[in-house]
């Protein structure tokens, strides 16, 4: 069940990063920096994992002392410096542009994935990836509205796609090791708000928690859940049935996700270029989401 259904596992969790942006906005609004943000992230999605493996199954808390390292850095090169750059490169760059240059982690994926695990480069997948990334490219507006552009931005923005890249290369060698979905992420994100702890504005934040108990406290472990824990673990399950080239251009349903909720909280325009890429983007991710679009992929208990 889970074979056939994972496609759909990975374009949920696109649509799941793409909440971020609304989150990011609130946050920020209330005076934390990109760093706070992404901590209250991986911090939050820590210890939902944490306490549910204590109640669910310690065990899957084990990992093996010679495979840290995956985890270390993983977790804090890639989940980490990930958010990190992300957060920065919508501050430095529109929201447009920097979800464009996310979008570019694809053509990373598939040229690593080749070299590391000698997953083929169809042209299947070539044309995929060309048709989602030129529909990210107007479903972001930038032939309606224009781009700011920052060299410091974009650099920041190219380094997030190269982050998001290694990321699913380091989820495919734990999943070979035979490592549970569930424990993977819960390392990750170990290592990922340890990494983060010095570079948090505690002060800013408990005063936000103190004035509005409740709003606050809901918005954080929705960020979190959404933001983090959720997708994470879908996007974790699915790569056990897919492989790593295919699963990144199917999550190019992120900006697709980020200009529909655009549009529905924030009264955004959708133009005619944004329809044209978002008709562009489902119907690459209604190819690949095919059975004949499978590749041979390892099959591992999750």
């Amino acid at each position: 069940m889970l074979k056939k259904t994972a496609p759909l596992l990975v374009i949920l969790a696109g649509f799941m990063w793409g909440v971020i942006g609304i989150f990011v906005r609130i946050m920020g609004a209330n005076g934390l920096d990109s760093m706070t943000i992404v901590e209250c992230r991986l911090l939050g999605a820590m210890l939902m994992l944490v306490t549910g493996l204590l109640i669910y199954d310690k065990s899957l808390l084990k990992i093996k002392v010679k495979d840290i390292w995956i985890f270390a850095v993983a977790g804090i090169l890639c989940t980490a410096f990930l958010g990190t750059c992300y957060n920065i490169a919508i501050n430095e760059l529109t929201l447009s542009l920097a979800a464009i240059l996310i979008c570019t982690a694809p053509f990373f994926v598939i040229l690593l994935a080749n070299v590391f695990f000698g997953e083929k480069i169809t042209s299947l997948k070539i044309k995929t990836l060309l048709l989602a990334f030129c529909g990210c490219v107007l479903v972001c507006g930038i032939f309606d509205h224009g781009a700011t552009f920052s060299v410091r931005g974009i650099l920041v923005g190219i380094l997030a796609g190269i982050a998001c890249a290694f990321l699913s290369i380091f989820v495919r060698m734990a999943i070979n090791k035979g490592y549970h979905s569930l424990t993977i992420n819960t390392w990750f994100f170990i290592w990922a708000s340890l990494s983060l702890v010095l570079f948090t504005d505690w002060g800013q934040l408990a005063t936000l928690i103190c004035a509005a108990p409740l709003s606050m406290g809901g918005l954080l472990f929705l960020h979190a859940l959404i933001g983090a824990a959720a997708p994470y673990i879908l996007y974790t399950v699915a790569l056990n049935y897919v492989d790593t080239g295919r699963a990144s251009i199917l999550l190019c349903s992120e900006p697709v996700s980020a200009t529909v909720l655009g549009y529905l909280l924030y009264h955004e325009t959708l133009s005619f270029y944004e329809a044209t890429g978002m008709v562009m983007v489902l119907a690459a991710l209604i190819i690949l989401s095919k059975p004949e679009a499978e590749e041979p992929c390892r099959v591992v208990s999750v």
